[in-house]
């Protein structure tokens, strides 16, 4: 008696399926710096709010245009002098912004605890703007410094935030180029915590990077 075609076909996919190497198991390499390492965008994150896909090695997703406060948080320690580098694409709209938040203490909370928020906002209007903000107890973002930025949807954005717990300086590049800086007279010491978010927009992340500035 011969075996069912039908079934030995399924067999044989979900073996398949379930040797099949992750393409998101390999961390991606910093060009033209050896051993610095990209977050894995599968490898302990959390997505507690928001619609996030992952698109490709190292690279995430969230397609929810009505959502206002979206995250994906991931564990990752933060002491001393901080560095973070992203890109990120995202389209312009009402209240349309992308959210980094570092040296947060709760990272799956609406706005991540006790943290640092940077927005980058381009809106209906043709405003475009990046702020740091400071948020205190899961509280509402306090702005403590607001730019005029390029306003490019749709685009990727290359983006570096660096933060010195000891004088409370945080500075931001956008695209290779100071864009400015603001000093907490009250810094937070450490974090346990790193996020992206959006507001009202579709926006992708790629090329994610946390780590001690050199």
């Amino acid at each position: 008696m011969k075996t069912p075609l039908l079934p030995v076909l399924l067999l044989a996919a979900a073996s398949a399926l379930a040797q099949a190497p992750s393409p998101f198991t390999k961390p991606l390499t910093l060009p033209g710096a050896a051993g610095e390492k990209f977050e894995d965008v599968r490898a302990g994150w959390k997505m507690p709010k928001g619609r996030w896909v992952a698109t490709g090695p190292g690279e995430i997703e969230q397609h929810d245009t009505k959502e206002t406060c979206s995250n994906a948080c991931k564990s990752i320690p933060q002491t001393g002098k901080m560095e973070y580098r992203l890109k990120q694409k995202y389209a312009k709209g009402k209240s349309a912004c992308t959210t980094i938040y570092f040296m947060s203490d709760d990272g799956a909370k609406l706005e991540r605890g006790n943290a640092y928020m940077i927005a980058d906002a381009f809106d209906e209007k043709g405003k475009a703007e990046l702020s740091i903000n400071k948020i205190v107890n899961n509280g509402a973002p306090k702005t403590g410094a607001a730019f005029p930025v390029e306003g490019i949807t749709g685009q990727w954005i290359d983006l570096r935030i660096t933060y010195d717990p000891d004088s409370g300086k945080i500075a931001v590049e956008r695209n290779g180029k100071p864009v400015g800086e603001w000093t907490d007279p009250e810094p937070l010491k450490t974090g346990r915590d790193f996020s992206i978010g959006t507001c009202m927009t579709k926006a992708s992340f790629k090329d994610m990077l946390v780590q001690p500035l050199r």
